[in-house]
């Protein structure tokens, strides 16, 4: 049985929520139970493709891609205030 980003997702949601360790044990679940065998379809794919990734790395990539879109954020936060002045 095969794992998917779709769960890696769910488990995002209790990650943010300071839900580590009940993180760390569903991905040893899910490496366990499914031999890191993953469908997953990628930005741009237009089909999903099966094959082997290591839950926790996929899910380390979630994560990282996730801070850097708040860093990304925060970053256009800071230059809001400029806009009145017609800096872009």
């Amino acid at each position: 049985m095969p794992y998917s980003n779709a769960h890696l997702n769910d488990l995002l949601k209790r990650f943010k929520n300071g839900n580590h360790q009940e993180v760390a044990d569903s991905l040893s679940f899910i490496k366990e139970l499914t031999k890191e065998v993953c469908l997953t379809q990628y930005w741009n794919d237009t089909v999903a493709r099966w094959h082997h990734r290591n839950p926790y790395e996929y899910f380390d990539a979630i994560v990282e891609e996730m801070e850097d879109e708040e860093s990304s954020k925060e970053l256009d936060g800071l230059f809001e205030p400029l806009k009145e002045f017609g800096v872009r």
